[in-house]
């Protein structure tokens, strides 16, 4: 499970005012809203990737010791590209040369942890 390490809280004050032709009341709410405005990212997940920009093939380091995902995501949220490794895998290498010029996001997953970063692919 991810927890959000930083959040925002707001505070509303919500009037309503019903009326019946001749007399007014008006109520008074208020909402008090939390939500996460960030994720934590475990930076320590993935040693290195590159070539960042990309041509042909991204390459990714790391030392994990839980099976996970690498997903390929395009700026619209849809998923491109999903790749498994385990966790005696220390490098995993995902053809890109699909992907049209442009950014793209991927996440890392390994058990609990995530990490998400662009890349360019450029040609």
């Amino acid at each position: 499970m991810l927890e959000s390490k930083k959040t925002d809280i707001s505070q509303h004050i919500i009037a309503l005012q019903v009326s019946d032709g001749a007399l007014v009341t008006t109520f008074s709410y208020t909402l008090r809203v939390w939500w996460p405005t960030g994720i934590e990212q475990n930076e320590d997940l993935i040693q290195r990737v590159y070539p960042n920009p990309a041509n042909e093939q991204l390459t990714f380091e790391f030392d994990i010791t839980e099976q996970g995902t690498i997903t390929v995501i395009d700026l619209t949220g849809k998923q491109l590209i999903s790749r498994e490794f385990s966790a005696s895998d220390k490098m995993v290498q995902i053809d890109v040369s699909i992907l049209e010029e442009g950014q793209y996001m991927y996440k890392f997953q390994s058990g609990e942890q995530i990490s998400i970063h662009s890349f360019i692919i450029s040609r």
